[in-house]
């Protein structure tokens, strides 16, 4: 009984992922393979698939990575100090980051500012 109940939560978690990854009605086989890519892997943190930055959290990135402070950022885009300090410390979990500096090597990384990179003026 308790191997089948382990059975039952597995394949819970394994669809529950799916889902979250936009797959709404996985096969057995879809959900064979998710549970042998993600159980054969070692997962030391909870897993964040929700780093997708606002706009103006983009913004914040590419201000940081220009080494703008918190003051210098409110004042470029037009708020408040701690508007800016709610968006990097947004910034921050999206990217799974303890600093700023480590957020913009992320933001490089995942793509954020890699257009901006490519351009004359960075």
């Amino acid at each position: 009984m308790t191997k089948n109940y382990s059975r039952k939560k597995t394949d819970y978690v394994i669809k529950k992922l799916l889902l979250k990854l936009g797959n709404k009605s996985p096969s057995h086989k879809q959900i064979k393979l998710a549970e042998t890519l993600f159980l054969q892997t070692n997962i030391t943190k909870e897993l964040n698939f929700n780093h997708q930055l606002s706009s103006r959290e983009v913004c914040c990135l590419l201000l940081a990575s220009l080494g703008k402070r918190v003051k210098e950022t409110a004042t470029i885009l037009e708020v408040m100090p701690s508007t800016v300090e709610t968006w990097h410390k947004n910034i921050k979990y999206k990217l799974e980051s303890e600093t700023m500096a480590q957020a913009v090597y992320k933001g490089i990384t995942y793509g954020y500012l890699q257009e901006y990179a490519m351009s004359d003026g960075v």
